[in-house]
Order: C-alpha cells, then structure tokens, then sequence
C-alpha cells in the first residue's frame, strides 16, 4: 500500500491506497468498500497517482498520470477511521516495494491534476499536508505547508538511502520495485 490512515483494522476505520495484487490501482476500506482502477501498472516508470474521495457523498476516483480510471459510479461508505496517516505502509506488516516522491493531501475534492508535474507553494489553496521527500538527512521529511506535520520514518533507513527521485524527469525515469 502507498498510504494508510487508521490503527485499528475494523469495517470502514482504517483506509489504504495503493497498488492491488493485480496492479491495478485501489482504494480500500478494510472489511468495507473498495474501488479499484481500469488501468494497470507494469512497467518501472513512475507514475502520478492519485484517489479523491469525498466522504459526504461516498464519491470515489482514481487517476493514473491525470486521468481518470475508475469505473463508472464509484461509491464507497462513510470512512470512520482516525489517528496514524502512514506513507507506504499497512496494518504494520504490509509495505509498499517502491519509491514514494511529493505526497499531497487536500481537504477538498480534487479534480485538475495539471500541478502533478512540478513541486508547488506549500501555501497553495486548499492544501493541508505537503511532503516533498527530498531532504536529503536523517529520518525527518518536513511538511511544506507550515503546519509542522513533521514525517517520521520508522525502520533503518539512513542518509545513503535518500535519492533524487527524477519523478520529474522528461523522459520518466526508471525505478525498482
């Protein structure tokens, strides 16, 4: 899984985001809803991806590079959970096998993915968590909005393990899952 938000494994608490078995991409609500995409990723390049979810109405998409790949209609129930927002890890014992680069989290419903292709103002409207993951030191990733959300790494990650991610590179750059 890329994200995970909640601690307790129960029907609509605890939500992941990220890649099915099949490569195709979900969103999940553990022993509730989930919605996975019409598109598939097999290839080592990266890839924008993205999930808006509006938790009034349950409306729920995926965006593979800025487009849309959700089946028609897609809805979920309420999402309940709380508590830990973690980057590309689940349930403590599942770990997404990849690289992670400008993690963005808006409190609205997002649809313009135009701003995927460079890194923005942390104090651009509606944004309320900004991870860029370049720092480049210690076990810190620092919050680009100004609200002190300081990321955490758990694990023995060190110094040598940062790298320039290329997410921006023209043409996309490969990397190892």
């Amino acid at each position: 899984w890329v994200m995970s938000v909640g601690t307790t494994p129960s029907s609509n608490s605890y939500l992941h985001f990220g890649f099915a078995a099949d490569n195709t991409l979900k969103v999940d609500l553990y022993a509730g809803d989930n919605v996975n995409s019409t598109a598939t990723v097999t290839d080592n390049f990266w890839h924008h991806i993205a999930v808006s979810y509006n938790n009034s109405s349950g409306a729920t998409r995926l965006y593979l590079d800025g487009t849309d790949v959700t089946p028609a209609d897609s809805v979920m129930t309420t999402f309940a959970g709380t508590n830990d927002f973690r980057i590309g890890q689940a349930f403590n014992t599942e770990f997404f096998e990849g690289a992670v680069d400008e993690v963005k989290v808006w409190s609205g419903v997002k649809l313009d993915f135009s701003d995927r292709f460079a890194p923005i103002p942390g104090d651009t409207s509606g944004l309320v968590l900004y991870y860029k993951l370049n720092e480049g030191q210690d076990l810190e990733t620092f919050d680009q909005t100004g609200s002190l959300n300081t990321g955490l790494f758990n694990g023995t990650m060190d110094n040598s393990d940062w790298i320039s991610s290329g997410a921006y590179d023209t043409p996309p750059v490969i990397v190892s899952r």
